[in-house]
């Protein structure tokens, strides 16, 4: 009998009967925290209010098998499989090719391509095992972190202004300038980017000018607890290149993170993304683990 996945009932399976088969998958021992916990409450109730958000899991009575959580891009007709865990030892003979298949299957939405994200270190077998189910690997994203107390002494330009909030028009013009060589292979829909814009209880959006122009854009969220935060935007539009922005993109993020007393700043990169690499060694980011992003078309 195949597996078969399901949406969440989270009256019947808790955030932390979640995360506690998540570490069990990984090898951890600990207990997940509070802080973990009460994330992935709010982040369940998200999926009450957007329907291109879900979790799905597959059980065998009341046990767990694998647990998924996804977005689905209506534009790029894209899932985005955000968190993906199988205990490969309860599979037995289904195993995880049949599971993967069956996965494909219970998606809620008609797509084009899956692509696989948080396959990090400790996580080689369970990438082996869904490349053998017809995945081809993408790119790998480096995680980086940057802590109070190490801030370099950099000179980054002086006559760039910032302002708070970003307008989404000329935003998604210098975030797609940005990131038109590695996005080339999708499409990118302003609709979705004005979704990642706009302050909020847990994200700030910023505007850098040169000569009363539009030239940069930043978007940072609050981490997993008050003392961090994670920026989820930096972009430069192509005729600001060559003029350290990016260097004064940071210096201002830092001021931020100085005032408001937050400990750590956390950031992803592509990690063939040699100038960004570049920036963030001489602002002294340290490179923390390495994710594989895997992908599958639709045939």
């Amino acid at each position: 009998m195949s597996v078969k996945w399901i949406p969440l009932d989270a009256q019947k399976i808790s955030a932390e009967k979640l995360l506690a088969f998540r570490n069990h998958v990984l090898g951890i021992e600990e207990e997940p925290s509070n802080v973990e916990i009460n994330m992935l409450d709010r982040q369940i109730a998200e999926c009450a209010k957007d329907e291109s958000i879900y979790n799905l899991v597959a059980l065998d009575g009341s046990r767990i098998l694998a647990w998924v959580n996804g977005k689905f891009s209506q534009p790029r007709r894209t899932d985005m499989i955000r968190l993906v865990f199988f205990d490969v030892s309860q599979l037995l003979d289904q195993g995880v090719d049949d599971l993967l298949y069956q996965l494909e299957l219970a998606l809620p939405y008609p797509y084009r391509r899956i692509e696989m994200y948080g396959l990090g270190k400790g996580r080689e077998k369970d990438i082996e095992l869904i490349m053998k189910s017809g995945y081809r690997k993408a790119y790998e994203i480096a995680h980086y972190q940057w802590s109070i107390g190490n801030r370099p002494e950099c000179n980054p330009a002086t006559d760039i202004s910032f302002e708070q909030s970003v307008d989404s028009d000329s935003g998604f013009r210098i975030y797609t300038e940005a990131f038109q060589n590695l996005w080339d292979r999708d499409e990118i829909d302003v609709s979705e980017f004005k979704n990642a814009l706009g302050d909020s209880d847990s994200r700030l959006s910023f505007t850098a000018f040169l000569d009363g122009k539009p030239i940069g854009i930043m978007v940072v969220n609050k981490g997993l607890d008050e003392h961090d935060v994670y920026l989820q935007i930096i972009a430069i539009g192509n005729d600001a290149r060559g003029r350290r922005i990016g260097d004064a993109m940071i210096s201002r993020l830092l001021d931020l993170a100085e005032e408001n007393q937050i400990k750590t700043v956390s950031l992803s990169a592509y990690a063939d993304n040699v100038q960004m690499v570049k920036l963030l060694y001489r602002w002294h980011f340290i490179e923390q683990f390495r994710e594989t992003v895997l992908f599958k078309e639709d045939k």
